[in-house]
């Protein structure tokens, strides 16, 4: 299932490139959730090529020490301190009324459990006992 709306990617205002509601979305609506078997889940990334590990760690967020890399577009979703989505641990859902050609965000904040996880997915930061080579 991966995404439940339509969207597109495009220039972001507030980072490169961000995901677009292509439609209204009511407040409420469910718009992505975790896919067994086609988003990834990855305990270690160090065994990866550089390449790799640079992209898994621009496009991945960590939760409990995993790196989650969601397989569709849900990885253009930028970081919000007011975002318009709600995360929990597998659902995305609207946080308010969305109208077309609004930017899809979240709040990176609530995608880990640990401080470590959270370092890495606001500030971008590994652990400092990650087993990821330096770059």
């Amino acid at each position: 299932m991966a995404l439940l709306v339509r969207t597109l990617i495009g220039p972001s205002t507030i980072a490169g490139t961000g995901l677009f509601a292509v439609d209204h979305i009511a407040k409420g609506t469910r718009i992505w959730e975790f896919t067994p078997n086609f988003d990834r889940v990855y305990n270690d990334i160090s065994a990866f090529p550089a390449s790799v590990i640079a992209y898994l760690t621009t496009y991945c967020y960590r939760n409990a020490g995993n790196y989650v890399f969601c397989a569709d577009h849900a990885k253009f979703f930028n970081h919000a301190d007011h975002p318009s989505c709600d995360d929990d641990e597998n659902f995305t859902y609207a946080a308010r009324d969305i109208e077309a050609g609004d930017e899809l965000t979240s709040d990176y904040r609530k995608f880990g459990v640990t401080n470590d996880d959270m370092n890495f997915n606001v500030h971008g930061l590994l652990p400092p006992t990650s087993s990821v080579p330096a770059q």
